[in-house]
């Protein structure tokens, strides 16, 4: 599938587009075909870590076929797994770290067409694609690798890859719209999931958007506008939580201390202790 290449042109390939390594390429794999102003094409490595360089006014795309990535967007993580795939903002730093063998077709843009409000919303955000999607999308990027330069890098075969995307784009958001809640609805809803999972010691911001279909940043501003956090809303639920057993006649040992805040979600006493101390002093 892939052609023979060492670090060197796998760095020189990674680079077109639009990627620097951090960590060593030497078990990278990358074909792309393409010109100025856009990139198709293919990869796989066992891991690895990259950076964006940066593209003003233009679009990375992702799709990862197996395995998965981690993705630090504006300071941000997000978790992306196997059939799902991501618009990333050129002019926004981005670091991917891939911590297991992961194949994924990737894409740069100067673009057009995909440079539209619907898709500045969801930047950053994964999109789950069915099989039948993704593979349109990687046997056009196939079929563009395998043909002649002329051909798999002309203007047409770049307009044709972003017009399809932007197809699976729209399909993507159609098919989970009716999971995904409106800005108005954001806080709520959030709301109503906190109310769920609070006594999960290990819940966390990440986790409340990816179930909700919305970027922690979306999550940030929504709760914003409230004057408060998630983070916030979460300590406040399991504070609650916790004084309700401490309203027990029941002499409070330190052993029985640590089963209550355990159960109210804290991951331990201290962590519910210094909750119970930020709740007082804000008092």
């Amino acid at each position: 599938m892939f052609a023979n290449q060492n670090q060197e042109s796998a760095e020189l390939a990674l680079k077109r587009f639009g990627w620097t390594p951090t960590s060593s390429t030497s078990s990278l794999l990358i074909e792309g075909v393409g010109r100025l102003g856009f990139q198709v094409g293919r990869a796989w490595s066992p891991k690895g870590e990259y950076a964006s360089i940066a593209q003003p006014g233009g679009i990375f795309v992702l799709l990862a076929v197996e395995g998965g990535a981690w993705i630090e967007y504006g300071g941000e993580p997000v978790p992306v797994s196997a059939s799902e795939f991501i618009f990333l903002d050129g002019d926004t730093p981005i670091r991917i770290s891939l911590r297991q063998p992961t194949a994924r077709y990737i894409w740069r843009f100067d673009a057009t067409v995909l440079r539209n409000p619907l898709v500045e919303q969801r930047m950053g955000q994964p999109l789950p694609l069915s099989s039948g999607d993704w593979g349109t999308a990687a046997a056009l990027t196939n079929s563009l690798l395998s043909a002649d330069t002329k051909v798999g890098g002309s203007f047409h075969a770049a307009k044709a890859s972003e017009h399809l995307l932007s197809a699976l784009f729209e399909n993507a958001t159609r098919s989970h719209s009716s999971s995904a809640p409106g800005t108005d609805q954001v806080f709520s809803h959030a709301l109503s999931i906190i109310e769920e999972r609070f006594q999960n010691p290990s819940f966390r911001v990440a986790d409340l958007a990816k179930q909700m279909l919305v970027s922690e940043r979306t999550l940030r501003r929504s709760f914003a506008l409230m004057g408060t956090t998630v983070r916030k809303e979460i300590e406040k639920r399991r504070v609650q939580e916790l004084g309700l057993y401490l309203q027990t006649p029941t002499l409070i040992t330190s052993k029985l201390f640590k089963r209550y805040a355990e159960a109210s979600g804290f991951s331990s006493a201290t962590h519910a202790r210094a909750a119970l101390e930020r709740l007082d002093a804000q008092r």
